[in-house]
């Protein structure tokens, strides 16, 4: 006959305010999980109507830190809807105080702010990573020579993350198997700050930008057809809480992913899923859009070295040979190069100015390859050129 609502049930309220009489105390949320499991308490336990036991866990530091954030405590309830949580006045009986709830918010909010934790690993997604089948995908490198111009003996050092399943049981067990790290890196975290609508979120400490993208991040499947991020909805409401500018940067904020993903909310969970495709390009596996467009726009134009290398090379071989008279199999004779090489590579110094000038100044598209430039190379029409390669919108007029 009871009237639907929240009720107190007096053991559990004891123990919230235990949660807040101790960190104010210790200001630890580590101190206070270890002084509460001593004491024998644990997470609320219940059995369903299945008969499955639920809770009844340790008590652990994040327990804490979700306790002490949670207003249901101070007689407000919240309501989460697209990506926007709002707080209300609840009708329930409140458990703390509003003066011990400030106070508390207040020293969780001096502690974050004191404390800037970095990620000081090189790849963002180590132990969130994981295939449709639930097998991880771990990070991983190999060493690769410079250009000869540059090399002395250095080598460059190129990460990606391989399945664990293709390790075990062979790279064909698995239709994932590798994937360049620095390339899903930039997708996901361009598609983690579109979605919390925050690009300056320490964007001056990459290292603590990261970290907090972490936090966010409970999982990422990488599949043949999509990339499933879901992020944890209770931290994404304390960052939003934290930062206090997540609407108004999501009007000035340049978007680091150019598609929307769909977004799905799963009891405690935010899911952020994009179709994609993998495409092996210039030796790496890439993830791009079902049209073949980039997913990721890039914020700092990178040139990429075996391009301006073959650029370099034609140029300074067509040159040569125009100077002393040679033909391509002469010149590859006398100066100990292979002829095809010559043959392959001649045609990049038919490249119009606006080609050259993206490919040198690293802002072509990074699904355009060398194979690209060769190809558009073939067409002596500067603009068609810089069409093909998407560099001009071809709907308009040259």
């Amino acid at each position: 006959g009871e009237e639907r609502g929240l009720y107190i049930i007096p053991e559990e309220a004891a123990t919230v305010r235990k949660v807040f009489e101790r960190y104010e105390e210790t200001q630890s949320l580590v101190g206070v999980a270890e002084s509460l499991t001593k004491d024998g308490h644990s997470t609320k336990q219940w059995t369903e109507r299945s008969g499955k036991i639920r809770g009844g866990k340790p008590i652990t530091q994040k327990y804490i830190y979700r306790t002490l954030m949670n207003p249901i405590y101070i007689g407000k309830v919240t309501h989460t809807r697209n990506g926007k949580t709002e707080v209300f006045d609840g009708r329930h009986e409140a458990i703390i105080s509003k003066e011990t709830w400030n106070r508390v918010q207040a020293s969780i909010q001096s502690q974050s702010r004191n404390t800037n934790h970095r990620w000081s690993k090189p790849c963002l997604l180590q132990g969130k990573l994981i295939t449709p089948s639930g097998c991880a995908m771990s990070p991983t490198s190999v060493q690769r020579p410079l250009s000869r111009k540059e090399q002395h003996g250095r080598k460059r050092r190129i990460r990606y993350y391989v399945s664990q399943q293709a390790l075990k049981h062979g790279f064909k067990s698995c239709p994932i198997k590798t994937m360049n790290a620095e390339h899903l890196d930039d997708l996901v975290r361009g598609l983690v700050l579109d979605y919390v609508s925050n690009h300056t979120l320490d964007e001056n400490d990459p290292a603590i930008r990261d970290a907090k993208v972490r936090e966010l991040i409970e999982s990422v499947v990488l599949s043949t057809d999509s990339i499933c991020i879901s992020l944890r909805r209770d931290s994404v409401a304390d960052l939003w809480k934290q930062t206090g500018e997540a609407q108004n940067q999501a009007e000035t904020s340049r978007p680091a992913c150019a598609y929307a993903p769909e977004i799905e909310e799963r009891d405690d969970l935010i899911v952020l899923t994009l179709a994609i495709q993998i495409k092996r390009l210039d030796g790496k596996r890439m993830l791009l859009s079902l049209d073949g467009g980039d997913l990721v726009i890039q914020s700092k134009p990178e040139p990429r070295q075996h391009i301006v290398d073959a650029i370099g090379h034609a140029y300074r071989w067509h040159n040569d040979m125009l100077r002393d008279g040679m033909h391509a199999t002469e010149y590859a004779k006398a100066n100990g190069l292979r002829r095809n090489r010559i043959l392959i590579l001649l045609p990049l110094v038919q490249l119009g100015p606006k080609v050259l000038e993206a490919a040198l100044l690293g802002t072509l598209s990074p699904s355009v390859t060398l194979d690209d430039l060769l190809e558009a190379a073939k067409d002596p029409d500067w603009s068609r050129q810089a069409q093909q390669l998407r560099l001009i919108d071809p709907r308009i007029p040259a």
